[in-house]
Order: structure tokens, then sequence, then C-alpha cells
């Protein structure tokens, strides 16, 4: 190849980064056409790597020889790179069915598949823990994991699909499974009276912090059967979240999303407070 085809070379492609760039501007936006930064670079890449190449040689490349294969390699790079970034509205839906999948009634189908009516036994919260009261631990063990993957197949479509302008969808997993928390605690579908969202909030916990996440149920099954109170349990364990949590060195957002999660949970148990004062809160089904 000649010193003018060379230059040929490297003008074809600072044209076809314009004429991409052209295009993106008139193009709407969120079409998928090739980010004009990205392209760009790749095309600066491939002439700055070029005239590299040949000032080491220090001589033009002669019949035969080809550009050097790392100039592509960095372009390719460059838009294999590219973000798709969720649109607003598919983000806002993905909200919405967080929220209903929270509502899916998992205690009361279990507690009704058993003959009862989870409402009128024991605290008559529609939760694992009550559940576990009324029936044993393997049915409470049952909603416990239908309530948890109910949170975290929530959580894991945010992390999954949505990415903001750093790349990553952790801001849209949280919302996502505190959607799902929030309809189990206030489903729509039952005049806004639901669980507690321990469970709920286990399984975000577990998809968005895996080891804490794991380590939590752990620390609630053997403060219940310590204790013989679920209720104290769970307090305990949820209220030691966001202190694991600040210790793994997370985002001060992370922290704060968790820790007002977990300070709606423990709302949500302020019967549970008041019984556990006055020693009358119900124990375990051993």
């Amino acid at each position: 190849m000649t010193a003018g085809a060379g230059a040929s070379v490297t003008n074809s492609t600072c044209c076809t980064a314009r004429v991409i760039a052209t295009s993106n501007r008139r193009a709407p936006r969120g079409v998928g056409l090739v980010d004009e930064t990205l392209v760009g670079a790749g095309s600066c890449a491939l002439r700055a790597n070029r005239e590299h190449s040949l000032s080491k040689s220090g001589k033009r490349s002669g019949p035969g020889r080809r550009p050097h294969a790392g100039s592509f390699t960095l372009a390719l790079v460059g838009r294999s790179q590219q973000r798709v970034k969720m649109p607003p509205v598919l983000a806002v839906l993905l909200i919405f069915l967080s929220y209903a999948l929270g509502t899916f009634p998992s205690a009361i189908l279990v507690a009704r598949a058993n003959g009862i009516d989870i409402s009128t036994v024991g605290s008559g919260n529609p939760g694992a823990s009550n559940v576990t009261r009324a029936l044993g631990w393997r049915k409470g063990v049952w909603v416990y994991v239908l309530d948890a993957l109910k949170a975290g197949l929530a959580t894991g479509l945010g992390l999954g699909m949505g990415f903001d302008w750093a790349g990553t969808g952790r801001p849209l997993g949280y919302v996502c499974g505190v959607a799902a928390a929030l309809g189990h605690m206030f489903p729509a579908t039952r005049g806004f009276k639901g669980g507690k969202g321990v469970a709920c909030g286990s399984g975000a916990l577990i998809v968005l912090q895996p080891i804490i996440g794991i380590a939590a149920p752990i620390v609630w099954w053997l403060l219940s059967k310590m204790t013989g109170k679920a209720a104290l349990g769970s307090i305990l364990t949820v209220g030691s979240v966001p202190i694991g949590l600040a210790l793994t060195g997370r985002p001060a957002w992370e922290f704060g999303a968790m820790a007002g999660l977990c300070g709606l949970i423990l709302v949500k148990h302020w019967r549970n407070f008041g019984r556990l004062i006055r020693r009358e809160e119900p124990g375990l089904r051993r």
C-alpha cells in the first residue's frame, strides 16, 4: 500500500465517523445508531495506532503490508462498550410490575390450601411468621421462599434492565425491590392491608447484597429459635442490616435506601413492640 493509499484509508475512516455522527444528529433518539463519541474514538485510535506503527518502522507501508490489528481491536472495543439506556416509560412500567409482583398473596394461598384463614389466626398478619405459628415451620418456609422470590425477581429485573449514566442498574434495582416490598406491605388489591415486608426485604437484599442477604435469614432463624418469638428475631435482624451495609463500604445512597426500607419494616412491627413489652407476643409453633 502506498503513502497515498494510507492517507486514503485514514480519510475514509474519518469521513465514515463524520457521516455516522451526522446521522446521529438527524435521527430520532434511541434508534440504536452507533454513538458519535465511540465512533470518533475508534477512528482516532485507528489513525494514532497506524501513525505509531509507521513512525516506529521509519517507513511507509509497502505492498502487502496490513494496518496494525490493534487499531481495529480498539475501535471494536469502543463500540461494544456502549450502553443502551432504558427509556423512562419502560422504567416506570417495570416499577409498577414490581409492585404488582409484591401483591401476590403467598401466605393467604398457603394457609387457604391448608384449610385456614390466616387473617383470623394469631396476629392476623399475612406473613411467614404468622403462618409458622399456625401451621408449623415447613409451611412458614414455603411462604418465606415465595415472598422472597417475588421481591428478588423484581430486583433482578431492575438490575438487569436498568442502566443509568454510570452504566449500572443498581438504582433501578433498589427502586424495584422497594416497590415489590411496598406491594407486599400495602397491596391495593386487599385494601392496602398486607404483610410486614421481612421476607420481601430479604429477597431484595439477597440480590443486591448477597453476603448480607444470605446471612440475614440465618440470623433471624437462630434468634427466633432461641427466643421463641419471630417478631423479636425480625426486629433485631432488620435493625442490624443497615449496620452490615455500612461496614461493606457501599455508597451513601445505597445505605440510605436500605435504611429507609428497614425503617418502614420496623414501623410495620409497632404492634409487636407493644406486645413484646407487655409480654403478650405469641410464640412460634415448635
